[in-house]
């Protein structure tokens, strides 16, 4: 009966801790797709330096949090968000609105499929 009890009380912590990993990389994603969006839509001709000091910020802090979700993302996914981080900076400091509107939908939608692949959710698992 001991054996049961553990297996169960094994089980249990295996179970919180994958509904709170899946938890916690989602709501870092949604963290970063709220900054970036919270960043004003620019018009042609204007100066990008404000953007591209907001994605070197959040480009360093990916690097960070990349490391832990590695442990249970794929790394495909990441590395493409870390592409399209990369083709968003490259933008802004190249000061072309065109692009780094395109780069900056890319990397939008980048993210929000990092976080569908990452939730804990039925169609996840099988």
């Amino acid at each position: 009966m001991k054996t049961f009890t553990v297996a169960i009380l094994m089980l249990a912590a295996l179970t919180v801790g994958v509904f709170w990993n899946a938890n916690r990389v989602t709501d870092t994603i949604y963290n970063y797709i709220e900054e970036i969006e919270s960043l004003s839509i620019p018009r042609p001709g204007d100066d990008l330096s404000v953007h591209m000091m907001t994605v070197f910020r959040i480009q360093e802090e990916w690097s960070e949090d990349a490391k832990w979700m590695s442990l249970t993302v794929n790394h495909a996914d990441l590395m493409t968000v870390e592409e399209k981080l990369s083709a968003t900076l490259g933008a802004t400091r190249s000061n072309s609105v065109s692009d780094y509107l395109t780069a900056r939908e890319q990397l939008l939608y980048a993210m929000e499929h990092l976080s569908d692949m990452a939730e804990f959710s039925l169609g996840n698992i099988f």
